[in-house]
């Protein structure tokens, strides 16, 4: 792990009880208090968060890398400052494992992070249009940030965690 990294206590998580996406933990930049949830990076809301328990709704489940739904992989993570910060925003932490669907646990294995990075601007094209050029430098830092805290191997997504459907 780099020198710089602070690492933030223990935190709750938390969905949104609108859209039921696992939400962003917002926290003091000094004291590393929860001071508030935000969508992740990525997901366009035409709302604002309203964070719940994941336990008091459905969660849907999404690959943290190209949002496609039904991970089934999770590559273990340490805690980390997000390194996308928002004009106007908060930082963030990116909190414990990544979900990963299948697609993207293969280019995790190879190595092929572009190749992680190519289909998650897809998917964002064709769910929200075309992102701007930003968004690929933006991502190309938190993957980056991210491979400098994996704390293990990808490993099948514990039965307990994945979302039920219907």
């Amino acid at each position: 792990m780099p020198d710089d990294d602070v690492r933030p206590p223990s935190l709750d998580v938390a969905a949104c009880a609108v859209c039921a996406r696992v939400l962003n933990t917002i926290l003091d930049e000094v004291t590393f208090e929860r001071i508030g949830f935000e969508h992740t990076v990525g997901t366009v809301a035409d709302h604002p968060a309203v964070p719940v328990h994941p336990s008091e709704i459905h969660t849907e489940g999404r690959c943290d890398f190209c949002h496609a739904p039904h991970p089934a992989f999770e590559l273990p993570a340490h805690d980390f400052p997000n390194p996308i910060v928002v004009p106007g925003e908060r930082p963030s932490f990116s909190r414990g494992d990544w979900a990963a669907c299948a697609a993207c646990a293969g280019s995790i294995r190879r190595g092929r992070w572009d190749d992680i990075l190519d289909r998650a601007l897809r998917r964002h094209a064709q769910t929200y249009g075309t992102p701007p050029p930003l968004v690929r430098i933006l991502l190309r830092g938190l993957h980056a940030r991210l491979r400098e805290n994996v704390a293990g191997p990808l490993r099948p997504l514990s039965a307990w965690k994945r979302p039920t459907t219907g």
